[in-house]
């Protein structure tokens, strides 16, 4: 998932910031989980759209290769 952390970071910084206020006993679950349980449209709406640009960019690396 590092492309999506890079993402994460770099547009929706807030949410990480929101997450990691949490204490350690109440992270059990991954950061990608709770963004999806918490905030549905960031996850769903904003990040399937980058992640196709993304993977479209990788086959064409492979692709060249």
């Amino acid at each position: 998932m590092l492309a999506f952390d890079i993402w994460i970071k770099k547009h929706h910084p807030e949410l990480l910031a929101e997450f990691n206020k949490f204490p350690k006993a109440k992270k059990t679950q991954t950061f990608y989980n709770w963004a999806k349980e918490n905030y549905r449209g960031v996850i769903l709406k904003e990040w399937p759209a980058i992640a196709r640009i993304r993977a479209r960019h990788l086959l064409s690396e492979a692709d060249s290769e």
